[in-house]
């Protein structure tokens, strides 16, 4: 998976980068089909500001967080809201995928049943 970090108003560090890549790297270990991920830093007087963008197949999710204590614990934030995200994506895909089965078996029964 491609992570690109970038800073709005001030260039983000090594440390950050390399903080979010891990966390990001991290998360998304599960989700094979997650190609690209956009993190974006900022900070407005006392407020740090993370905003994280996932994309892959069939996929984008974007998770904004906020924090005045300090830039990594928006990112952490932010990071927690995209994995409850992809926990939520990927549960309707098998609660999808299961539906299309029990349907399937439903049909199977029902044609074995009346011959």
């Amino acid at each position: 998976m491609e992570i690109t970090v970038s800073g709005r108003r001030q260039p983000a560090t090594e440390s950050l980068k390399v903080y979010a890549e891990e966390k990001l790297t991290k998360a998304c270990s599960k989700y094979h089909k997650l190609t690209n991920a956009h993190v974006i830093l900022d900070q407005e007087r006392e407020r740090h500001m993370a905003e994280v963008t996932l994309t892959g197949k069939h996929v984008n999710l974007v998770a904004k967080a906020h924090s005045e204590e300090s830039i990594f614990i928006a990112l952490d934030e932010a990071v927690d809201k995209l994995e409850t995200q992809l926990h939520k994506h990927n549960d309707k895909i098998l609660d999808s995928r299961l539906r299309v089965d029990k349907e399937k078996l439903h049909e199977m029964e029902v044609e074995e049943t009346a011959v």
